[in-house]
């Protein structure tokens, strides 16, 4: 429940007891999803800031800048977070660092006289696997996109166009390449010795 001033209230059920009181430091609670998996509560605040905390222990998790405000999603496997902007742009989230990791403009519903750009998204929902988003526009159009491990890495990899060095896969692919070869189509680079 989510009260005046940015602060949410966790309850206990079915005894009906405040838990928690979670405050949120932001002039504005935009968005509120909840993982059963993780324990978690997701808030996106004043329109940008994405926060993960620990219903458990009242805890703030992370906090993260460049959230869309209109709609948050935890997907049932815990690994990923989704938010909507405004403009049709939704961004995924490694839900146990707070990385963003990637972004996709979704399309207008041809419900809208065939318009081209951007879509009047409405809602978005994970796969229980968490191996898809779906995305829901105001016109009733559902679209199916691929969060899966192996997509996410063959897409980096596809656009970097060779193996990925250690700090990039730190940096790319956080928590989701772990027991994966990343990029192994690819030669190895050589060392600059020139």
């Amino acid at each position: 429940m989510a009260t005046p001033g940015g602060r949410v209230d966790v309850y206990e059920l079915p005894s009906g007891r405040r838990v928690h009181r979670l405050d949120l430091d932001g002039r504005s609670l935009d968005v509120l999803a909840l993982s059963e998996k993780s324990n978690s509560l997701f808030a996106v605040t004043d329109r940008r800031v994405l926060q993960r905390w620990d219903v458990r222990t009242g805890k703030l998790q992370w906090r993260s800048d460049g959230a869309g405000p209109m709609a948050v999603e935890a997907d049932p496997s815990g690994q990923w977070t989704a938010t909507l902007s405004g403009d049709g742009t939704v961004w995924l989230w490694d839900a146990e660092s707070g990385d963003r990791l990637a972004s996709t403009a979704l399309p207008v519903s041809q419900s809208y006289g065939g318009a081209e750009g951007l879509g009047a998204q409405s809602n978005l929902v994970f796969s229980p696997d968490g191996k898809h988003l779906w995305s829901i526009t105001e016109g009733g159009e559902v679209l199916s996109w691929d969060t899966s491990v192996n997509t996410w890495i063959k897409e980096v990899c596809d656009r970097v166009g060779r193996r990925l060095t250690e700090a990039e896969r730190a940096r790319y692919l956080t928590a989701i390449s772990r027991g994966h070869t990343a990029c192994s189509q690819y030669p190895a680079r050589t060392p600059n010795t020139a």
